[in-house]
C-alpha cells in the first residue's frame, strides 16, 4: 500500500529541516563562537522555503501520476 500525500509530506518536512537546520547548527554552534550573520541566516531561511516547496511540488506530481 502507497504512502498517502499527507505522510510523504510530513516526510518530506521533516527530512528538510533536519537536513538545512543541521547545516545551520554545524556553523551557528561552534567552540570558538558563532559566525552566522543576518545574510546567511536569510539564505537559510531561503532553503527551507525552496526545499519544501519544490518538495510538495514533486510530492504532489508523483502522487497524481501514480493515481
Amino acid at each position: 500500500m502507497s504512502s498517502s500525500f499527507q505522510e510523504k509530506s510530513l516526510w518530506l518536512m521533516l527530512t528538510s529541516l533536519v537536513t538545512v537546520f543541521g547545516f545551520y547548527f554545524t556553523s551557528a554552534l561552534p567552540a570558538e563562537g558563532a559566525n552566522v550573520g543576518p545574510r546567511q541566516m536569510s539564505l537559510f531561511i531561503v532553503a527551507v522555503v525552496l526545499v519544501m516547496g519544490m518538495g510538495h511540488l514533486a510530492v504532489a506530481r508523483y502522487n497524481v501520476l501514480a493515481l
